[in-house]
Protein backbone atom coordinates (compact mmCIF):
# COMPACT_ATOMS: atom_id res chain seq x y z
CA UNK A 1 0.00 0.00 0.00
CA UNK A 2 1.21 3.27 -0.70
CA UNK A 3 1.46 6.07 1.80
CA UNK A 4 -0.28 8.95 1.42
CA UNK A 5 1.74 12.21 2.25
CA UNK A 6 0.38 14.25 5.14
CA UNK A 7 1.69 17.47 3.77
CA UNK A 8 -0.14 16.92 -0.13
CA UNK A 9 -3.34 16.31 2.36
CA UNK A 10 -3.21 19.41 3.42
CA UNK A 11 -2.62 21.66 0.43
CA UNK A 12 -5.33 19.71 -1.16
CA UNK A 13 -8.16 20.02 2.00
CA UNK A 14 -6.73 24.22 1.75
CA UNK A 15 -7.43 24.53 -1.67
CA UNK A 16 -10.90 22.71 -2.23
CA UNK A 17 -11.85 25.16 0.81
CA UNK A 18 -10.44 28.34 -0.62
CA UNK A 19 -12.27 27.46 -4.00
CA UNK A 20 -15.38 26.90 -2.14
CA UNK A 21 -15.86 29.99 -0.28
CA UNK A 22 -14.99 31.93 -3.66
CA UNK A 23 -17.89 30.25 -5.42
CA UNK A 24 -20.26 31.19 -3.22
CA UNK A 25 -21.96 34.74 -3.46
CA UNK A 26 -24.60 36.58 -1.03
CA UNK A 27 -27.89 36.37 -1.86
CA UNK A 28 -31.75 37.75 -0.88
CA UNK A 29 -31.93 38.75 2.66
CA UNK A 30 -34.44 36.51 4.17
CA UNK A 31 -37.53 37.01 6.47
CA UNK A 32 -37.03 38.43 9.82
CA UNK A 33 -37.24 35.70 12.41
CA UNK A 34 -38.81 35.35 16.05
CA UNK A 35 -38.40 38.27 18.72
CA UNK A 36 -36.01 37.24 20.82
CA UNK A 37 -37.22 37.25 24.81
CA UNK A 38 -36.68 40.48 26.37
CA UNK A 39 -33.80 41.50 27.84
CA UNK A 40 -32.88 42.51 31.41
CA UNK A 41 -34.12 46.30 31.79
CA UNK A 42 -30.86 48.59 31.80
CA UNK A 43 -29.93 51.25 34.40
CA UNK A 44 -31.75 54.12 35.29
CA UNK A 45 -31.18 57.26 33.61
CA UNK A 46 -30.14 60.37 35.17
CA UNK A 47 -33.14 62.36 36.66
CA UNK A 48 -34.95 65.31 34.43
CA UNK A 49 -35.14 69.16 34.92
CA UNK A 50 -37.82 69.81 37.88
CA UNK A 51 -40.37 71.26 35.83
CA UNK A 52 -42.18 74.37 36.75
CA UNK A 53 -44.31 75.24 39.62
CA UNK A 54 -47.77 74.28 39.34
CA UNK A 55 -50.92 76.11 40.41
CA UNK A 56 -52.91 75.56 43.62
CA UNK A 57 -55.20 72.16 44.15
CA UNK A 58 -58.20 74.63 44.81
CA UNK A 59 -59.59 74.83 41.08
CA UNK A 60 -62.88 75.74 41.15
CA UNK A 61 -63.11 75.79 45.14
CA UNK A 62 -65.05 79.00 45.92
CA UNK A 63 -64.90 80.16 49.75
CA UNK A 64 -65.69 83.37 52.02
CA UNK A 65 -63.73 85.42 53.89
CA UNK A 66 -64.69 85.48 57.49
CA UNK A 67 -68.17 87.11 57.68
CA UNK A 68 -69.96 88.96 59.97
CA UNK A 69 -73.38 87.39 61.36
CA UNK A 70 -76.56 89.18 62.32
CA UNK A 71 -79.17 87.48 64.30
CA UNK A 72 -83.03 87.70 64.70
CA UNK A 73 -84.27 86.80 67.97
CA UNK A 74 -87.57 84.20 68.12
CA UNK A 75 -89.72 83.08 70.65
CA UNK A 76 -91.87 80.55 69.78
CA UNK A 77 -95.58 81.09 70.53
CA UNK A 78 -96.65 77.06 70.95
CA UNK A 79 -93.92 75.75 72.93
CA UNK A 80 -91.88 78.91 74.14
CA UNK A 81 -88.61 77.92 72.72
CA UNK A 82 -86.29 80.98 71.95
CA UNK A 83 -84.06 80.48 68.90
CA UNK A 84 -81.82 82.85 67.23
CA UNK A 85 -81.58 82.58 62.96
CA UNK A 86 -79.28 84.05 60.17
CA UNK A 87 -78.89 84.35 56.83
CA UNK A 88 -75.98 84.67 54.80
CA UNK A 89 -76.24 85.32 50.82
CA UNK A 90 -73.92 83.03 48.97
CA UNK A 91 -74.45 83.91 45.23
CA UNK A 92 -72.34 81.25 43.52
CA UNK A 93 -74.66 78.20 45.61
CA UNK A 94 -76.47 77.62 42.35
CA UNK A 95 -78.99 74.26 41.93
CA UNK A 96 -75.45 72.55 40.44
CA UNK A 97 -74.03 73.49 43.78
CA UNK A 98 -76.63 71.93 45.62
CA UNK A 99 -77.41 68.80 43.94
CA UNK A 100 -73.71 68.14 43.02
CA UNK A 101 -71.37 69.76 44.99
CA UNK A 102 -69.95 70.00 48.69
CA UNK A 103 -71.09 72.84 51.08
CA UNK A 104 -69.44 73.43 54.31
CA UNK A 105 -69.60 75.99 56.61
CA UNK A 106 -67.38 76.77 59.99
CA UNK A 107 -67.90 78.92 62.63
CA UNK A 108 -65.59 81.03 64.80
CA UNK A 109 -66.48 81.05 68.53
CA UNK A 110 -63.46 83.10 69.23
CA UNK A 111 -61.25 86.35 67.28
CA UNK A 112 -58.90 85.84 64.44
CA UNK A 113 -56.10 85.29 67.12
CA UNK A 114 -56.75 82.84 69.03
CA UNK A 115 -59.74 81.21 66.84
CA UNK A 116 -61.80 78.24 68.25
CA UNK A 117 -63.55 76.55 64.69
CA UNK A 118 -66.22 74.30 64.91
CA UNK A 119 -67.93 72.65 61.37
CA UNK A 120 -71.29 73.54 61.20
CA UNK A 121 -74.13 71.90 62.34
CA UNK A 122 -72.62 71.53 65.74
CA UNK A 123 -74.26 70.34 68.52
CA UNK A 124 -72.54 70.67 72.24
CA UNK A 125 -75.62 71.50 74.69
CA UNK A 126 -76.74 73.98 72.60
CA UNK A 127 -77.77 73.26 68.86
CA UNK A 128 -76.47 75.32 65.67
CA UNK A 129 -77.48 74.01 62.46
CA UNK A 130 -77.25 75.09 59.28
CA UNK A 131 -79.78 74.84 56.21
CA UNK A 132 -78.49 75.17 51.94
CA UNK A 133 -80.96 76.83 49.90
CA UNK A 134 -80.34 78.71 46.53
CA UNK A 135 -78.10 81.41 46.97
CA UNK A 136 -78.30 81.39 50.49
CA UNK A 137 -77.11 79.76 53.75
CA UNK A 138 -79.76 79.87 56.61
CA UNK A 139 -78.50 79.75 60.21
CA UNK A 140 -80.53 78.50 63.24
CA UNK A 141 -79.35 78.21 66.67
CA UNK A 142 -80.39 77.67 70.45
CA UNK A 143 -78.19 80.43 71.33
CA UNK A 144 -76.91 83.91 70.01
CA UNK A 145 -74.08 83.74 68.01
CA UNK A 146 -74.07 86.94 66.35
CA UNK A 147 -70.62 88.46 65.64
CA UNK A 148 -69.65 90.55 67.89
CA UNK A 149 -66.74 93.70 68.42
CA UNK A 150 -65.22 94.76 71.31
CA UNK A 151 -61.82 97.04 71.41
CA UNK A 152 -62.15 96.22 67.76
CA UNK A 153 -61.68 92.98 67.56
CA UNK A 154 -64.39 90.70 65.98
CA UNK A 155 -65.63 87.31 67.73
CA UNK A 156 -67.90 84.81 66.38
CA UNK A 157 -67.53 84.72 62.65
CA UNK A 158 -68.28 82.26 60.27
CA UNK A 159 -66.56 81.10 56.53
CA UNK A 160 -68.40 78.69 53.42
CA UNK A 161 -66.64 77.07 51.14
CA UNK A 162 -68.32 75.56 48.46
CA UNK A 163 -66.74 72.40 46.45
CA UNK A 164 -68.27 71.88 42.80
CA UNK A 165 -68.70 68.29 42.34
CA UNK A 166 -67.16 67.30 39.04
CA UNK A 167 -65.42 64.40 39.81
CA UNK A 168 -66.20 61.58 42.20
CA UNK A 169 -63.86 62.35 45.41
CA UNK A 170 -60.50 60.66 46.35
CA UNK A 171 -59.47 62.50 49.16
CA UNK A 172 -59.80 60.84 52.82
CA UNK A 173 -60.03 64.15 54.05
CA UNK A 174 -61.73 64.96 57.20
CA UNK A 175 -64.34 67.73 55.95
CA UNK A 176 -65.46 68.38 59.90
CA UNK A 177 -61.88 69.31 60.72
CA UNK A 178 -61.31 73.02 59.60
CA UNK A 179 -58.01 72.86 59.92
CA UNK A 180 -57.14 69.67 57.78
CA UNK A 181 -59.61 71.50 54.74
CA UNK A 182 -57.86 74.21 55.47
CA UNK A 183 -54.87 73.13 54.55
CA UNK A 184 -56.27 70.04 51.83
CA UNK A 185 -57.61 73.47 49.78
CA UNK A 186 -54.73 75.70 50.45
CA UNK A 187 -57.22 78.80 51.94
CA UNK A 188 -55.72 81.83 53.04
CA UNK A 189 -56.92 83.24 56.76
Amino acid sequence: MKQVNPLMTLCFVMVFLLMAAASCKKGDTGPAGPAGPAGPAGAAGAAGATGPKGDTGTANVIYSAWLDVTTTYTVSTSTGDTTWSGVVAVPKLDLNMLTKGEIKVYYNFDVAATPFIVSLPYFDGDIFNVYFELQQIDLLATFNFATITQAGVKAGQLRYILIPGAKAARSAINWNNYAEVKKYLNLKD
